[in-house]
């Protein structure tokens, strides 16, 4: 079986990593097999002093820490990537919890098949309150409305390049990853590096995961779900989740790159499919502000929508780039 890199970009996490992801790491039946790194850009050192004492207690699991030199997901990625000695990457967030066989099941899928490019275990994702896809969270008399906005809008996203937030559950071929359990072998990685200019507006990343798989597959490379082993996403609330005017401005803007990168090449069948999924989006969010209309951090997410789109088409197609570097 190849050996694997399990990559952990953190910040500020420290309780999800005593709790769920390194416990988790702890269990798996073969010890051996990898070789855990935990990037860190956590404003104290507790989170290394925490990383410090696993390691301690688990002699048997080479272990490593280092401290952040950029701040963000992307970039966290890209640079762990440089430190790694396995010949799969695995990354998973400070909160997924991985299966004691989960590991291995992964090694072995990539030492079976040599045209696997990335992949990924089964994917139990939870979702915080409140930020669960709708389909998902709305019922009763509104559930037969949701169902049609998903049937009219839903194709669009897809032709632009953006894929629904559904976790992959049944092992086989797969169209996207989600980068809370997704592994790549590490040749891929040194020719593509993550979007850092998702990073645009927060250091959050929305969407890293999707383009990366999106690209993939335009190159004919192919991504897999393990037959063994899964992942249970025990997502924790705060940070991106927050909504309001900046949270819209990522949504707009990394939605555009998204289609940018990931619809290649570009036509009026793929721009008519955007636009179209944006319509969407932002007719959804409309409505929620209409079911809250004293919520002020509603109007501020579709007016943020609206800034980030404009400010994607202005720096993209019209060259009036006015950026400025995201806080490090």
């Amino acid at each position: 079986m190849l050996p694997v890199s399990v990559v952990i970009a953190t910040k500020n996490r420290e309780e999800q990593l005593r709790t769920i992801s390194l416990p988790s790491l702890a269990r798996q039946q073969d010890t051996s097999l990898f070789e855990v790194i935990v990037w860190d850009a956590s404003d104290n050192d507790t989170s290394r002093a925490l990383v410090t004492e696993f390691a301690a207690a688990n002699p048997a699991i080479t272990v490593r820490y280092f401290k952040a030199p950029r701040v963000g997901l992307a970039r966290q990625r890209n640079d762990a990537v440089k430190e790694a000695r396995g010949d799969v990457v695995f990354f998973i967030d400070d909160d997924s919890e991985i299966s004691p066989d989960g590991i291995s099941a992964l090694a072995e899928m990539f030492a079976a098949d040599a045209e696997i490019a990335g992949g990924c275990l089964p994917l139990d994702y939870n979702f915080p309150a409140g930020t669960e896809p709708a389909r998902v969270r709305i019922t009763g008399p509104l559930a037969w409305f949701v169902k049609a906005y998903y049937q009219i809008f839903e194709p669009a996203k897809k032709a632009s390049g953006y894929y629904p937030p559904i976790a992959p559950t049944r092992n086989g071929p797969i169209s996207y990853l989600f980068g809370c359990d997704m592994a790549f072998r590490k040749e891929i990685l040194a020719t593509h590096p993550f979007e850092e200019r998702l990073q645009r507006f927060s250091n959050y990343v929305i969407c890293d995961d999707l383009i990366y798989s999106r690209v993939l597959l335009q190159e004919g490379r192919i991504l897999q779900v393990a037959n063994e082993g899964y992942v249970v996403h025990l997502a924790a609330s705060g940070g991106r989740f927050q909504f309001g005017y900046d949270t819209g401005r990522v949504e707009g803007y990394n939605a555009g790159l998204v289609w940018y990168v990931a619809a290649r090449p570009w036509s009026k069948w793929s721009l008519i499919p955007f636009v179209w999924a944006r319509t969407g989006v932002l007719c959804a969010a409309l409505l929620a502000c209409m079911a809250a209309p004293l919520q002020r951090n509603r109007w501020g997410r579709v007016g943020g929508y609206f800034a980030g789109l404009w400010i994607f088409f202005r720096e993209e197609f019209f060259g009036l780039s006015s950026r400025t570097p995201p806080s490090q």
